[in-house]
Parts: C-alpha cells; sequence; structure tokens
C-alpha cells in the first residue's frame, strides 16, 4: 500500500463515516418523526414535508460554501462550529411550539451544521486515497445508510417510550458527542489552503455541467422515498413500529450500496457503476406503488436503497477522478448544492400531491421521472480513466 493509499487516512475514514452517521442519519429518520410532529402542530403532508426539505436543501445547498471554508479555516475549524449548529438546532426543535421553530431547528441548523461537517470530512479522505479511492470513500458515505439503520428504530423507540420531543434531545446529545469525536481527530485541509480560480475552472468543463445538472434533476425524487416511506406503509395498513423498520431496511440496502459497489466500481470502472446505480433507483421507484405489504416493501426499500447508496458514494469519487484531490472539497461541495434546489423542493410537492389527490401515485411517478432525467445527463459523461483531472477542470469540454 502506498503511502497515499491508507495510514492516517483510515483514521479520517472513520471521521467522514461518522459525519455521515449523524448528518444522514437525522435526515433520512425524520420520517419516524414525521406523523408525531404533524399531529402535534395539526399540518398537512406538505407543510411537515418543509421540516426535512429545509435541512436536507440546506446540508446539500451549504456544502459548496463549507468546502471552500475548509480551504480557508480548516477542516477542523469548520467541523466544530458546524457540531455546534448541529446540537442547538435539535435542543431548539424540542423546546418547538410552533412548526416554524422546527423549521429553524431541526430545518436550518440541523441542515448548515451538517453541511460544516460532511464535505469538510469527506474532502479529507480523497486526499490520502488513489488506488483504494473507491473502497474508502464508499466506507466513508456508508455511515449514511448505518445512520438510518440505527437511529430510526432508535428514535421510534425513544417516542413510544418517553415521546417525540426527549427522543429529540437523545439525538442531539448523541449529535453532539459523535461529532465533537469526529472533529477532534480529523486532518484534513490546514487554514490558509485556498484554491483561487477553482469554481471558475470547473464551471468552464462541460464534464462538471453535466455531473450539476444531474444533480439538481435527480435531487428532486432521490429524498421522496426516505421521507415517505413509512407514511406510505401505514397507509396500507402496516403497523408504525413495523414501518418505521422500513428505513432501517432502506438503511441495510443503502450501506451494502455504497460499500460493495463502491469497491466493485474501482475494478470495473466508477462511471458505467453510476450509470448502473441511476437507472436501478428509477426503475425501483417505478415499482413501488405495486407495494403493499412489509415483505414487498422491504424488497422494495432494499432495491432502491442499494442504488441510491452505490449512486451517493460514487458522486465524490468520480469527481475525484475528474478534477484532482485538490479540488475535491470545491468540486464536491459544488455539486451536492446543486441538488439544494430539487430537495428542497420535492418533498414537499410530493405531500401537497399526496394531500390533494389522497394518493401517493403521482407523487411516486413524478419522482422516478426526474430520476430517469438525472441518469440520461450522465450518460453523455467521458470515461474518467481516459481523461486528464486537469483536461476535464480547466478546458471547455
Amino acid at each position: 500500500m502506498s503511502a497515499r493509499d491508507g495510514g492516517y487516512g483510515w483514521v479520517n475514514v472513520g471521521v467522514a463515516a461518522t459525519a455521515h452517521f449523524v448528518a444522514f442519519g437525522l435526515l433520512l429518520s425524520f420520517g419516524v418523526f414525521f406523523s408525531e410532529i404533524q399531529r402535534e402542530f395539526g399540518r398537512g403532508a406538505g407543510a411537515t414535508a418543509w421540516v426535512v426539505s429545509l435541512e436536507g436543501a440546506l446540508m446539500l445547498g451549504a456544502s459548496g460554501p463549507a468546502g471552500l471554508l475548509a480551504h480557508r479555516f480548516g477542516t477542523r475549524r469548520v467541523m466544530a462550529v458546524g457540531t455546534v449548529l448541529v446540537a442547538l438546532g435539535l435542543l431548539g426543535t424540542s423546546r418547538a411550539t410552533t412548526i416554524w421553530h422546527v423549521y429553524l431547528g431541526y430545518g436550518i441548523a440541523v441542515g448548515l451544521g451538517n453541511a460544516m461537517c460532511i464535505i469538510p470530512a469527506l474532502s479529507s479522505v480523497g486526499r490520502w486515497f488513489e488506488r483504494r479511492r473507491g473502497l474508502a470513500v464508499g466506507l466513508s458515505v456508508a455511515g449514511s445508510g448505518i445512520g438510518s439503520m440505527v437511529l430510526a428504530p432508535l428514535s421510534r423507540a425513544l417516542i413510544s417510550a418517553y415521546g417525540w420531543r426527549t427522543a429529540v434531545v437523545v439525538m442531539s446529545a448523541i449529535a453532539f458527542g459523535l461529532l465533537t469525536a469526529a472533529a477532534t481527530l480529523v486532518r484534513g485541509e490546514v487554514a490558509g489552503s485556498h484554491v483561487p480560480g477553482v469554481l471558475r475552472s470547473l464551471a468552464g468543463s462541460r464534464t462538471f455541467r453535466l455531473l450539476y445538472m444531474s444533480s439538481v434533476v435527480g435531487a428532486f425524487g432521490y429524498w421522496v422515498p426516505f421521507v415517505f416511506i413509512v407514511k406510505y406503509a401505514e397507509a396500507q395498513g402496516v403497523a408504525p413500529t413495523r414501518a418505521a423498520l422500513l428505513v432501517a431496511v432502506m438503511g441495510i440496502g443503502n450501506t451494502s450500496g455504497r460499500i460493495v459497489m463502491g469497491a466493485v466500481a474501482d475494478r470495473v470502472g466508477r462511471l458505467r457503476i453510476i450509470q448502473v446505480a441511476a437507472a436501478g433507483m428509477a426503475t425501483a421507484v417505478f415499482l413501488w406503488p405495486l407495494a403493499h405489504s412489509f415483505a414487498t416493501l422491504s424488497v422494495f426499500g432494499i432495491a432502491f436503497g442499494l442504488s441510491a447508496g452505490a449512486f451517493i458514494a460514487l458522486l465524490p469519487t468520480l469527481t475525484a477522478d475528474y478534477f484532482g484531490v485538490e479540488r475535491l472539497a470545491a468540486a464536491t461541495g459544488a455539486i451536492f448544492t446543486a441538488a439544494a434546489f430539487g430537495t428542497l423542493l420535492g418533498s414537499p410537492v410530493s405531500g401537497f400531491l399526496v394531500d390533494r389527490t389522497g394518493s401517493y401515485t403521482t407523487a411516486i411517478v413524478l419522482s422516478a421521472t426526474t430520476l430517469v432525467l438525472s441518469g440520461l445527463a450522465l450518460l453523455p459523461l467521458p470515461d474518467p480513466r481516459a481523461t486528464t483531472a486537469v483536461d476535464v477542470a480547466q478546458a471547455p469540454r
């Protein structure tokens, strides 16, 4: 193993996995809190979905600035600030008296805080690995699936025993402890390592624009299964406790997709696997309305989770292939920022359609259609193995 394929890099893998465990664990587990908050404040599915949309949109939308802040002020400092925001946002949510307080706490503060943790942590991994980068990044982002596997059932158990407000306080304590440890251990960007003009060089690349377009469109439909799977299952007659387990089931698929497909992609090509993953997500969502029992919904959850996990795991890895590790924080942050618009609107629009039609079918078809369009944007991408990072980042394609 070369110096660029391990060493302290494995500690950074653990740091990034921890940040993803907290960030995406909280995001993907919101489906467990959905019905509780909806009943507490007497709002419809569309209005309640704004909570998770704000969180996801800000987590992704602030990723670009977070990457640049890591270049400018250092990874550890940025992650420390993000840790405080996440903990305070959750504590504020536990004291909410209106839905707007939940928007501010769980949506805005947690979203911004998570952005300041995941992108700096993830970019710290890329610079330690070359040959095994797909595996390393796959393990890093696998924390997302594990987070939903652990936090969703835990949240459901806490809600049943103590109520949703106490459950959120416990989530705050868990997040603060884990993220503090991660910020302490990380070795990433040092203060003052800003890359001048990096965003201008990226904007001139056709490859970057295609990745950006895929992220903008695909994010609209990507989160819909995670947000609505619990409510959909309950509408099919599945008991709330078993419905909550579907988030963990999706997490199993998600985690497997991130680790296994990341390793496979190192051997057969990352572009090919991410294109297959995009097709897999769209196909699974189109077939979602055929699932009516816990068993069939579990099959859907595994299938969608596998593809969704592989897609998210390979996106930053493919970005590093195209644009180089020295631009990884800014490039990945910018592409994640592209997904903010679709993330912001996808769940509330889907919730509005559910409220308006009394059915999930229209929302599901819309979600699947956007995933198809996202996959089509990936087809013209050049093979990164035949293209240098300098060519892609600096020359228009």
